[in-house]
């Protein structure tokens, strides 16, 4: 149901000639949600999603880059973790 969810995101976002998304909102969301999924082709989608972002909003996402960075080092640490654990 996630998956489905953000693919529909990603999808509205690329078919929004109109401007009607609400960047700031969509930056959030995967910010807060999105990049903290722990299934992996979720996560995949919404780096998608936020590449597609960052190529044409480069400034909105540079203004989150403070919150980007601390999920970043966050996954990496869990996955670090994770792959300890599988060993």
């Amino acid at each position: 149901m996630r998956k489905a969810a953000y693919q529909l995101i990603g999808t509205l976002y690329d078919k929004d000639f109109l401007n009607l998304i609400d960047v700031d909102r969509l930056i959030n969301e995967l910010a807060t949600n999105g990049l903290s999924d722990s299934f992996d082709e979720i996560l995949f989608l919404n780096l998608v999603t936020l590449t597609k972002l960052t190529n044409q909003n480069s400034l909105a996402i540079l203004n989150k880059v403070d919150q980007f960075v601390q999920l970043f080092t966050k996954l990496l640490t869990d996955e670090k973790k994770r792959q300890e654990f599988i060993k």
